[in-house]
């Protein structure tokens, strides 16, 4: 899911905005409860019935499954205030309990076997409540083109169908009956057979035989305009199916058109499209962002990257699914990797490179977050959808993970555990991520994900350099912004520009304060860390150490607000500070009457970033360099 454009804060803010832990109060994934553990579902008969001017379903939900162990009874979850109807068992109504709870407890008349394959049939109605990321909105465009739409992601299929609303229980295969005011259509997974008209309402009938997990089911329906375009692939030519809004279609279509070569990249670049034999497509719906429902995604928007983003899920979230919601990254960090490496790609190097500086930004906006989600959280739909964390850092500790391993170990790693059958179609955590991993590139990457994944913050690099003729040396001294991690093991990208002349150097850093020796044929002017954001690096700065001294002191270095100032020498004075930018731009001036040997200087008007210092003393002036980061959220 995206929730608003891939680089608007703002969007993810909204949506999250006063949606707090237990929003819905569901236990977290649920696959430790074992009131659901005693059966798996093979297959659901999903049949609604839906007028999009009236925020209302009715609905009867036939499912099949088989007994994991001895049951003598069944458990769905399903709203309290949602009404069930009745309920069959072998054509036979039995008794339920949905009185003030939203579990349904059903007791059965006999005891169901160990491996016995059975069915059961919730009849039910009610207007659906709204809440978390959507669930269930009736809405209008311009005023006059009724909608209705759902979106379960993370807790919310129990708000609008009784349910199993786990992540450790896949669908075998679903249909999906739709019955709706005539003019109307209706949009869902899978392809759709058959349409029938009794007098003023039709049915839509869509069939799926791909495994489904809860949250991904869904349905909107309004008076779409629809039309496919088609795309070779590697495995046969696939559909692409739209449901626009009418009035948008000359805006929408062409920026839908991009999705074949998308397709075509990413059925290349990570194995087939999971769902050739049905279709792909986009639905419209009125929110911010869009929503990966499988085969189908709901888009409230046709931006570039947004596309890409619902695309990518197609892999990352639906054919592999997140085992836990603290597994999110698996899905959202994935992506919002791809969309990015879509952008270089399909549009320039440069519109990659200015997409990767704002993940950065995003990315390092949290010096205590991780991108893995802890059992605390779970529960908590802002720390679970965080932007900063489950899709940007995620995304940039994918990318720093590639630079890593390099792109034909990292790739054969993707395309092995998306295609593992024990994965594929099924749910996977972030172990068996790195199994794949591991095994792609022969080394163990237990340190990587202890620290880039499960660790918290990220690293700011002090680049100490100087050079004699043609010998270059660098120290570099990394520091970490949380104590959680006290070293992260990486490649570092260092940029050593000369006035006619500029060459990227990786440097692996294993260890702190480590000295590198090289020879270049240039001189150097400047060195710089990171400039095209391709790793996990906080702000960070270089300098020339035959243009630094030892005797001044910066403290704290990192700095948020404040930095100081201090003179080892006491007989020397500061007169005046000049803090540039390192294109050499000053950016702020402190001019002291009488001089000090010790100054602090308010530093919260920069932004995030390193600096170089120039103090101008009695006896000469000094240099040093310092990190501005950003207030701790």
């Amino acid at each position: 899911m995206l929730c608003g454009q891939v680089l608007s804060k703002d969007d993810f803010v909204r949506l999250v905005r006063g949606e707090s832990k237990g929003m819905l109060g569901v236990r977290e994934d649920q696959n430790n409860d074992t009131l659901f553990n005693n059966y798996d579902i093979n297959y659901h008969r999903l049949r609604w019935s839906i007028d999009p001017e009236v925020s209302y379903i009715n609905g009867a939900i036939f499912t099949r499954f088989r007994a994991t162990e001895q049951m003598d009874s069944i458990l769905f979850e399903l709203d309290a205030e949602m009404k069930i109807d009745s309920i069959l068992y072998h054509d036979q109504l039995i008794g339920f309990s949905h009185e003030n709870t939203d579990l349904c407890v059903i007791k059965f008349s006999n005891t169901i076997v160990a491996g016995a394959l059975d069915s059961i049939e919730v009849f039910y109605q009610g207007a659906p409540k709204s809440g978390g990321l959507g669930t269930w909105k009736q809405d209008y465009l311009s005023g006059t083109h009724p909608i209705v739409w759902t979106l379960s992601q993370p807790f919310g299929a129990k708000q609008w169908w009784p349910c199993k609303q786990t992540l450790n229980d896949k669908i075998d295969s679903i249909d999906v009956e739709v019955t709706v005011p005539l003019g109307n259509r209706a949009a869902t997974a899978g392809v759709l057979v058959k349409s029938d008209t009794v007098g003023n309402e039709v049915t839509h009938h869509w069939r799926h035989r791909y495994p489904i997990a809860t949250y991904l089911i869904a349905v909107a329906v309004m008076d779409y305009y629809a039309y496919s375009d088609f795309v070779e692939l590697s495995t046969g030519k696939l559909e692409v199916l739209n449901y626009l809004a009418i009035e948008d279609t000359a805006y929408v279509r062409p920026r839908f058109d991009e999705t074949l070569p998308m397709l075509e990249m990413y059925d290349s670049l990570f194995g087939p499209y999971p769902f050739m034999k049905e279709k792909y497509g986009h639905a419209f719906f009125t929110r911010i962002g869009g929503m990966e429902h499988q085969t189908m995604s709901f888009m409230g928007g046709a931006h570039f990257e947004l596309i890409a983003h619902e695309l990518a899920h197609q892999w990352f979230g639906d054919k592999v699914t997140c085992k836990g919601w603290k597994n999110i990254w698996l899905n959202e960090g994935f992506a919002t990797y791809v969309a990015g490496i879509t952008v270089e790609a399909l549009r320039s190097k440069e519109a990659y490179i200015n997409w990767k500086l704002v993940a950065l930004k995003f990315a390092t906006s949290l010096p205590e977050g991780s991108v893995y989600v802890y059992d605390e959280d779970t529960m908590n739909v802002s720390r679970v959808f965080s932007g900063a964390l489950s899709y940007r850092k995620g995304a940039v500790v994918i990318r720093t993970l590639q630079k890593e391993l390099g792109d034909s170990v990292f790739f054969a790693g993707i395309r092995n555990y998306l295609a593992d059958p024990q994965l594929a179609f099924g749910y996977a955590d972030t172990e068996d991520f790195k199994q794949h991993l591991a095994a792609s590139s022969g080394r163990n990457l237990d340190q990587f994900f202890d620290d880039f994944i499960y660790g918290k913050g990220f690293p700011y690099y002090g680049v100490y350099w100087s050079q004699q003729d043609n010998h270059v040396t660098i120290k570099l001294e990394q520091q970490q912004s949380s104590e959680e991690v006290q070293f992260f093991e990486m490649k570092v990208p260092v940029y050593l520009h000369g006035r006619d002349s500029d060459t990227l150097i990786w440097l692996e850093n294993r260890h702190d304060e480590e000295l590198f020796k090289l020879e270049l044929p240039f001189k150097v002017v400047r060195v710089s860390v990171n400039d095209e954001a391709d790793v996990l690096i906080g702000p960070s700065f270089a300098v020339n150490t035959s243009e630094y001294s030892g005797k001044l002191k910066l403290y704290p270095n990192p700095s948020e607000v404040l930095i100081t100032m201090e003179l080892e020498n006491p007989v020397t004075h500061i007169t005046e500070v000049r803090v540039l930018d390192y294109t050499g731009k000053l950016v702020l001036l402190k001019e002291l009457i009488g001089g000090m040997d010790k100054v602090n200087v308010d530093i919260s008007s920069l932004s995030q970033g390193g600096y170089r210092i120039n103090c101008i003393t009695n006896h000469g002036s000094i240099r040093g360099a310092f990190v501005k980061i950003d207030p701790t959220n």
